[in-house]
């Protein structure tokens, strides 16, 4: 009997060891696992860039992504109007392009660390969050924030397409140096006059909906122009654009318009964008 009871209280030792064990191997692959994954909603991303299941995704992965679109809508619904620290983005180093799309950021100083980005893209914001933004960048979107003063851009003389609507700008002359842009939207803004974008003789496409502006006369300079929209301006004159031979489209409101007879007839005018399959 004896024998018996102290073979099983040698198993129940052993067992209990055992699981003392196991326990402290899962907690340190728990922790482990913690530490060198980032949140989940950056592993959908991620897994949505790579096109690889999420169960798959591992820490080597983060060095093969070059997109990543986060919006606010893939977090969790009780963090979508919590400030969120977006530092560990700084351990994707070759992001090539980043979109950001209403996430109530920390800061954006993250930034500086993605050196190979070329394409960014942030809706919501404010200007006292961004780093100085690289050279490298030839795509470039800032919407729905407090910009006001486009010199934080100057210097990103790559740039070709450009978008800063539902801002606060009322001069567009700080990038007049940009004159590899080829795409331009200033959409939303308390903008009066475009007298810079002359400079800008590579445009393409020019989106001015919605501002102050009333005179175009400067737009004749641009021989390569293909698509302008003038919705919501106080623009009543297009004879400036009759010389545009690559003009193809332009959104505007004719009934604005007192000259629009003068546009060339291959022009389609409308006031819905959905109307018109633009191709540009």
């Amino acid at each position: 009997m004896m024998i018996k009871y102290f073979g099983l209280l040698l198993a129940f030792s052993v067992l209990t060891g055992c699981q003392s064990n196991i326990k402290g191997i899962d907690q340190s692959t728990t922790g482990q696992y913690q530490a060198e994954n980032l949140p989940s909603f950056v592993i959908k991303a991620i897994s949505h860039s790579l096109n690889k299941p999420i169960e798959e995704v591992k820490k080597e992965d983060y060095s093969k992504v070059e997109e990543l679109y986060l919006r606010v809508s893939d977090l969790p619904p009780e963090l979508q109007d919590k400030q969120i620290d977006l530092s560990f983005l700084s351990n994707i180093p070759k992001l090539k392009s980043l979109s950001i799309n209403k996430i109530n950021a920390k800061d954006y100083l993250f930034l500086s660390d993605l050196k190979e980005l070329e394409s960014l893209s942030i809706t919501g914001f404010k200007v006292n969050q961004l780093p100085v933004l690289s050279p490298k960048l030839n795509n470039l979107t800032l919407e729905e924030g407090d910009l006001s003063d486009l010199s934080i851009i100057k210097h990103l003389e790559l740039l070709q397409y450009l978008t800063v609507r539902h801002n606060k700008i009322k001069d567009i002359s700080p990038i007049q140096s940009l004159r590899n842009l080829i795409f331009l939207d200033v959409s939303n803004n308390p903008l009066h006059t475009i007298d810079p974008v002359k400079e800008f003789s590579h445009l393409e496409r020019l989106q001015l909906m919605n501002t102050t502006v009333t005179d175009i006369t400067i737009l004749s300079s641009l021989s390569k122009l293909r698509f302008l929209d003038i919705r919501d301006t106080n623009v009543e004159s297009v004879k400036s654009l009759s010389g545009l031979t690559e003009l193809t489209i332009l959104l505007a409101n004719p009934r604005k318009l007192k000259d629009i007879n003068v546009l060339n007839k291959k022009v389609k005018v409308a006031e819905d964008a959905n109307y018109i399959n633009d191709g540009v």
